[in-house]
């Protein structure tokens, strides 16, 4: 290390960045996301302060943070030193990869210059891959324009956006507000079907594995509803079969029957009755030495508590357990709201044929409800059939009609897509 580094830096963010990456004088440290991607990092009170009234307090307010290293589980180790880089030495780096998450990172701290950075980046760089993404920040830090730029994006690119992988990693309620578009580009409601069925499953809220799969012997035109009989423990799997031209009344008596059929749980009390028993579960869980510690909340000022970190002190098996807890909460909750997505599924603009080869099979449907939906398509006319409650009743397929966007073409294009990951606002 040079004695005399200063005499060779003459601007003061080449002198930040040399205190940033040399951790010289660091006064503090971050233990910076979640296992296993953590990270310790270094910085320093005073110069975090000037730049972030969230530190400020942090570090000089009323209660002062005395926890080393402050934990931070909700921030992605990169965002935090991308932030980092600004508050040292003036210069934002953003990636389409890190975007949302500085754009989160700097909410938080209350950096209003880097937000409105990254969410002109968003902005000018969206596409199939990110366009998810940029619909959940801009809905989180109320951006309405990049609200809509993201979903007109979606509606445009709809099976590309379904295909990507990252679509995996969305909110259920942006799956929703995705449903409720009267416009997408799909070959049919069985593009969204499949989605959701592949999401539920990707989630752990729906096992396939449990049956619902088509049965080996399932031929000539015939789909079937597989349900597991109470009395059977040797695993065998009772078939109804659903003729493809059914006989309507018989199906009426039938679905009149005491039958709930196999499916995930979905009400919504039911889930909230899960949670307050798992948040009741967590605190107990949580020793008398955890304390509140961390990163600040949102709104400082406000005084409010919205995050709460075990202390380093609290033993191993207590946060596993809490993380456990809180892992099964999100599933019942995403398991409703997925019911929710479920019923805005347009299964009459499917075929009989389709309906009973797909959805029908699927565990997504109760028993009686996929026999009322398969009876309404069949029969559209019976006045004695109704669709399930909630169920949508439309029969329009979603119109497609691809807009001009502006900044796809021509020189605003050019001008837009950042051409470099180093953006100056």
């Amino acid at each position: 290390m040079d004695p005399n580094w200063q005499n060779s830096l003459t601007e003061m963010k080449d002198r930040g960045k040399y205190l940033l990456h040399s951790e010289k004088w660091a006064d503090c440290r971050f233990l910076v996301g979640s296992v296993p991607n953590q990270r310790l990092i270094a910085g320093h009170k005073l110069l975090l302060a000037m730049a972030s009234p969230v530190f400020e307090r942090m570090f000089y307010g009323q209660l002062p943070e005395k926890t080393d290293p402050i934990v931070i589980p909700d921030v992605q180790p990169k965002a935090f030193e991308a932030m980092l880089e600004y508050i040292y030495t003036d210069r934002i780096t953003i990636g389409s990869y890190k975007a949302c998450e500085l754009g989160y990172v700097a909410k938080k701290y209350m950096l209003p210059h880097v937000v409105t950075c990254c969410t002109q980046f968003l902005s000018a760089d969206l596409s199939p891959k990110n366009a998810c993404r940029a619909y959940e920040f801009a809905k989180l830090f109320d951006e309405p324009r990049l609200m809509q730029s993201s979903m007109d994006l979606i509606a445009d690119n709809t099976r590309e956006v379904l295909s990507d992988p990252s679509f995996l990693d969305i909110e259920v309620s942006t799956l929703i507000a995705i449903l409720d578009q009267n416009r997408l580009n799909i070959d049919s409601e069985l593009d969204l079907f499949n989605c959701l069925l592949k999401f539920a499953s990707e989630r752990g809220i729906l096992n396939e594995s449990d049956g619902g799969q088509e049965d080996a012997g399932d031929r000539d035109g015939e789909a079937g509803l597989a349900k597991k009989s109470p009395n059977d423990s040797g695993g065998h799997v009772m078939v109804e079969v659903i003729k493809m031209e059914p006989d309507v009344a018989a199906m009426v008596q039938h679905m009149h029957q005491d039958d709930e059929g196999d499916s995930f749980e979905t009400d919504a009390g039911m889930a909230y009755t899960f949670t307050s028993a798992a948040a009741n579960a967590a605190a107990a869980t949580v020793p008398a030495t955890a304390s509140v510690s961390g990163s600040p909340p949102l709104d400082v000022a406000a005084g409010s508590d919205d995050l709460v970190i075990i202390d380093s002190d609290a033993s191993g098996d207590a946060a596993a357990n809490m993380i456990n807890i809180m892992d099964d909460q999100r599933t019942i909750l995403d398991g409703a709201m997925l019911r929710q997505a479920v019923k805005k599924i347009r299964f009459l603009t499917m075929t009989a044929q389709q309906f009973a080869e797909g959805p029908a099979r699927s565990k997504l449907l109760q028993q009686h409800e996929a026999l009322a939906i398969l009876i309404k398509i069949s029969s559209p006319t019976l006045n004695d059939c109704h669709m399930p409650e909630g169920f949508c009743v439309s029969r329009s397929t979603r119109t497609f009609s691809r807009r001009y966007h502006p900044w796809r073409t021509g020189a605003h294009a050019r001008c837009c897509t950042p051409t470099s990951r180093t953006h100056r606002c």
